[in-house]
């Protein structure tokens, strides 16, 4: 499938799936490597940052299976909107805390070995939430684009924001870790309104559960049912005997 064609059909779920990797890709980029080298630059010792750092990849690691059961549970979409909330909220205040204490490892360890790295384990279903977006047969190339746009544009890009927001404000990065995370959260709620008008689908093989949530009148939650029934046929979900 040629790369003008997949824009052409999907060009809005492209967009959509940009968007959703600005929290992951951020977090992974700025949040964990950037902040540890802030911090290096402050004056923490190089074991101060490796311990840090150690201790963010441990909880990511034992976050794997509660991640995949939140998913099961109450959908990608879901646990998506809630970690990117989560940082649009606490991005800035854990940033202000760790430039007060920028040597103390009572200050990292909590904000980026345990808050960061919780927030982050969003990383860990976005790859889902994108695959999603797009039917089987151009699923490679159209997560191709999406995906990999979104994680260079927000993720590759973001320690050079950092870097340029502190000649702006002392607490620029703060400013750029809840932005990228209201980016996502923006992007997820829109992406839902969107399918409430019937302007796109979001899911081609696995459509329950997706969005949790009761508050259907607002253009939140499970109430559509958008499986694609070719797709189903292939990776075999279709009920025998289903018309």
């Amino acid at each position: 499938t040629s790369v003008r064609r997949v824009m052409a059909d999907h060009g809005t779920n492209i967009w959509i799936g940009l968007g959703a990797v600005a929290g992951a890709a951020t977090m992974c980029w700025a949040g964990f490597v950037w902040t540890n080298s802030y911090l290096g630059k402050r004056g923490m010792s190089p074991n101060g940052t490796m311990l840090t750092s150690l201790c963010a990849r441990m909880v990511l690691i034992s976050m794997a299976v509660p991640t995949g059961w939140v998913v099961d549970r109450k959908g990608v979409a879901w646990l998506l909107f809630a970690c990117s909330a989560g940082l649009a909220v606490l991005g800035l205040p854990c940033f202000i805390l760790l430039d007060a204490f920028p040597t103390s490892l009572a200050a990292s360890l909590p904000v980026i070995g345990v808050c960061f790295a919780l927030l982050g384990s969003s990383g860990q279903c976005c790859f889902l939430y994108v695959v999603e977006l797009f039917p089987t047969a151009t699923r490679a190339t159209a997560m191709g684009i999406s995906y990999n746009l979104g994680v260079s544009l927000f993720g590759g890009l973001s320690p050079m924001f950092c870097e340029a927001s502190l000649r702006i404000a002392r607490y620029g990065p703060g400013f750029v870790l809840s932005s990228a995370g209201l980016v996502t959260a923006a992007t997820v709620l829109y992406a839902l309104v969107l399918r409430r008008r019937g302007r796109v689908t979001l899911t081609h093989v696995r459509e329950r559960p997706y969005f949790s949530s009761k508050r259907l009148a607002v253009g939140l939650g499970d109430a559509p049912v958008e499986v694609n029934t070719a797709d189903a046929d292939i990776v075999g979900l279709r009920r025998p005997g289903a018309v």
